[in-house]
């Protein structure tokens, strides 16, 4: 622990170290001066861009201006010529009628000029306006970073790295305490008194689990033997009721035997309706013997067993042997089956319906 603590405090003052460095080497530029540079520099930048587009649309207009206005003169004159009734190409004397359409087309032209001149002569007015509203560039500002973004991480950096020494340099040992503790507790000397008792009452218990799971266990026998009798009565009584005509007989190990006429058979050796009427004698007879063990149980579910492959008279049979248990020993039976014919047959049906993904529920009182 104190080799933990020594390691702990040299770690710590090499951070510290190590982000003052970096938080001194950060601080030597001041960020808050170079953020307000870059502004100034992307405003000295778009007034720079500015003025180029300005400088080259007034060359273009007037450029555009001379032409116009050579174009107007040239009109002018060509107009005068005509005015003498002689062609300005030609020199000869022209007709009335191609005076007067000359005269016009003339015009005509020679107002279009004037609008375009009008029209380039205000572009370069307002283009001019806007040139010396912008006014001269002056000195370009002067950054460390090349574009705004670095200069940004800079100043985010700059925070971190303080926060990190500041976290840092408040960071409490986590070994003190422990070490301080070490030192003033004396070390315990350990009682294994407890363990080994449990230790041997999980080996008893464990041998006494083997007595009663193993098959050949006496004790298990013997304990089966106590209510094998009454197991294999109630199981021929409900066989005989149900109408299966084998005889299955329980052994003190739990092993089952099936006959039939003399002819032993194995459990699937029997058809799904001698199955299911074996697999209902079976439950109800370890059912009798549990609550003449203990208690009764007053609730009873077969669920769908009726619906395994037994034939009408099967199913009479299995419903008088469960109407005889209500009557007689007042038990809440329930029957889960999907068959209609029941229904006539019980005083009361609940059914449970699903339709779309949901299940509905309610007694059906037709």
């Amino acid at each position: 622990m104190k080799l933990r603590h020594k390691l702990w405090g040299e770690k710590r003052a090499g951070d510290i170290a190590d982000f003052s460095s970096a938080l001194s080497e950060l601080s030597e530029v001041d960020i808050d001066n170079e953020l307000v540079q870059h502004q100034l520099l992307e405003t000295y930048d778009d007034n720079k861009q500015a003025l180029k587009s300005l400088d080259a649309a007034l060359t273009r207009l007037s450029g555009s201006l001379g032409k116009e206005q050579t174009a107007k003169a040239q009109l002018e004159k060509d107009i005068e010529t005509l005015k003498s009734h002689t062609c300005h190409s030609c020199g000869q004397k022209i007709h009335d009628e191609t005076f007067d359409e000359l005269i016009k087309n003339k015009t005509t032209q020679l107002a279009d000029v004037q609008d375009i001149i009008i029209q380039i002569e205000a572009a370069i007015t307002d283009h001019t306006a806007k040139k010396n509203a912008i006014g001269p560039l002056g000195k370009k500002p002067e950054v460390f970073y090349k574009n705004i973004t670095n200069a940004y991480d800079h100043k985010n950096q700059l925070a971190l790295i303080a926060q990190q020494l500041e976290q840092r340099t408040n960071e409490t040992d986590p070994y003190i305490d422990q070490i301080q503790e070490m030192e003033t507790t004396a070390l315990q000397e350990i009682n294994f008194n407890l363990i080994n008792e449990l230790t041997r009452l999980q080996e008893h218990q464990e041998f006494l689990l083997k007595l009663l799971t193993n098959k050949d266990s006496f004790i298990r026998k013997k304990i089966i033997d106590q209510n094998l009798a009454f197991l294999n009565a109630r199981l021929a009584s409900y066989l005989s009721k149900i109408g299966l005509p084998h005889t299955v007989v329980f052994q003190n190990d739990l092993t089952v035997s099936i006959t039939e006429l003399g002819r032993d058979l194995d459990f699937h050796n029997l058809s799904r309706g001698e199955m299911t009427r074996l697999i209902l004698s079976l439950s109800w007879s370890f059912r009798d013997v549990w609550e003449n063990l203990y208690q009764p149980i007053n609730l009873l579910f077969i669920d769908e067993l009726v619906d395994l492959g037994i034939d009408p008279a099967g199913v009479e049979s299995t419903l008088g042997i469960l109407k005889k248990m209500g009557r007689d020993t007042k038990r809440n039976v329930w029957i889960v089956s999907h068959r209609e014919e029941l229904c006539s047959r019980v005083s009361e049906v609940f059914k449970v319906r699903k339709e779309h993904g949901f299940t509905t529920m309610g007694v059906d009182n037709d």
